[in-house]
């Protein structure tokens, strides 16, 4: 509803004529680049972080996985933010996707394959369905994307999630051979620590009638 709400306020001042105003409504943005972490990472790059690190971590979808998303690779938003400036200013609300669902237990299976090719490790999803999965998801409406900006999806889920498997993964071995940080002796804070000398020459400052910082 935020975003909605942000919408409706630029197109507010786009109709004023008081600015000019590119609105692009992203579907579900992922790439190299995402976070990997449990407390952050979203749907893909977290399937990607449980097929890297089984055993040690189940290779679970929540839900049936028959929900779905409008994947969108990060290079087709970034195509989508340069033709929005040349082209789609003061245009209205134009969606970026790809106009297509991906189940995640297509996207799991698709991880799945790829841990086997580059890994060595076939998997198979798990469908955890005591968890949430949330709306059963939304899909683009591309439009306005191609008949004003000319803009098309070009990097398909399979290619997409090839690319981010391989930049999470250098990204959590890179993490994991960073050198461990010198843990520092811990400065613990306290009470003031003064008597009557200090706080009879503030009293003092204080009745000279001199500035107080």
């Amino acid at each position: 509803w935020s975003k909605l709400m942000g919408e409706y306020e630029a197109a507010l001042l786009m109709e004023s004529g008081k600015l000019n105003v590119g609105l692009l409504r992203l579907h579900n943005v992922y790439g190299p680049g995402n976070a990997w972490d449990p407390e952050r990472s979203q749907a893909l790059p977290s399937l990607i972080r449980k097929a890297i690190r089984y055993p040690e971590e189940d290779f679970t979808v929540w839900g049936s996985g028959d929900q779905y998303r409008d994947f969108l690779f990060i290079d087709d938003v970034i195509d989508g933010l340069v033709l929005i400036a040349e082209k789609g200013m003061n245009q209205g609300v134009i969606q970026i996707g790809t106009g297509a669902p991906t189940t995640l237990k297509q996207a799991a299976t698709i991880v799945g394959n790829l841990s086997e090719s580059l890994l060595d490790k076939p998997l198979k999803p798990v469908f955890d369905r005591t968890k949430p999965e949330g709306d059963r998801g939304r899909i683009a409406i591309t439009d306005l994307a191609k008949s004003v900006l000319g803009w098309e999806a070009k990097v398909g889920i399979e290619e997409g999630l090839r690319r981010t498997f391989i930049w999470v993964k250098e990204d959590m071995d890179r993490q994991g051979a960073a050198p461990a940080v010198e843990e520092l002796p811990f400065i613990s804070q306290m009470s003031p620590w003064f008597d009557d000398a200090e706080a009879n020459a503030v009293s003092n400052y204080m009745r000279s009638g001199a500035y107080l910082t």
